[in-house]
């Protein structure tokens, strides 16, 4: 049955693997923004004044699918860092927080995709009669930002002897925060284009790195398991060599009495 592929075979051993990950988002989202340019040029000589699968801001174009694709891995691989944390022996409560962070992960798609926190935004702007700052956007910024907290709290001090991780985390903090003021307005207002592109590329390498995050914590204990697996493995082959050895010398001091 050592043929059988197991769930700790999608996580990648070397960190380098990682690195080449990040690589690759990053000139994804810089190509992302290339071709946003473009469409913005183009824009003049379409019916609708905009090439929409170029748009980062708009639902349903290529930035909007990667971004969804990028949070379902992250919901994944939260699902893969609580399977490695049941194998070690976790606990009860640290497997449920596991899975609510992958619930909390495929909702954040479902919210990319289908753009719910605009709808809770307006609703709650209507029944309370204000939007209190900007577009409204603080009602559904609040939320997230407790539910953000909560979760980078849980994999800081399940990354912190990771330190790949950790920087990881702090930098997509530091980009989610950077993409909510472009969000808010608190920033580069008047500049649409450039606020636009800057607050969807942030958003989306926070996104990646989270994704990192997740991915480094369970590489972790993956290769931590398999040390201790090798080590009892190779500690019970000592064993038995000794008691091999051991064999023929009492039969020589049996045959001498």
């Amino acid at each position: 049955m050592s043929g059988v592929p197991l769930v700790s075979d999608l996580i990648p051993r070397r960190r380098a693997t990682f690195a080449w990950i990040l690589a690759a988002g990053v000139g994804a989202i810089a190509l992302l923004g290339v071709l946003y340019e473009l469409g913005r040029n183009l824009g003049a000589a379409t019916t609708d004044g905009s090439v929409a699968a170029f748009d980062l801001d708009s639902e349903g174009s290529i930035a909007c699918w990667l971004s969804v694709v990028i949070l379902l891995c992250s919901a994944v691989a939260a699902l893969v860092a609580r399977t490695v944390r049941t194998a070690a022996g976790c606990s009860r409560g640290e497997r449920r927080a596991w899975l609510a962070i992958s619930v909390f992960w495929c909702l954040m798609s479902l919210d990319e995709g289908a753009s719910l926190h605009e709808g809770f935004k307006e609703l709650v702007a209507r029944l309370t009669g204000t939007r209190i700052l900007g577009d409204g956007s603080i009602y559904w910024v609040v939320p997230y930002f407790g539910a953000f907290s909560a979760i980078g709290c849980f994999l800081l001090f399940h990354g912190r002897r990771e330190w790949p991780a950790v920087l990881c985390l702090f930098t997509a903090a530091l980009c989610y925060g950077l993409a909510i003021s472009g969000q808010l307005d608190l920033w580069l207002r008047g500049h649409v284009a450039i606020e636009t592109w800057l607050e969807e590329s942030c958003e989306m390498l926070g996104d990646l790195l989270m994704l990192l995050v997740l991915g480094l914590i369970a590489r972790r204990e993956v290769v931590e398991i398999e040390r201790t697996e090798h080590e009892i493995v190779a500690a019970g082959r000592t064993n038995n060599s000794e008691s091999v050895a051991e064999i023929p010398i009492q039969r020589n001091g049996a045959a001498a009495a």
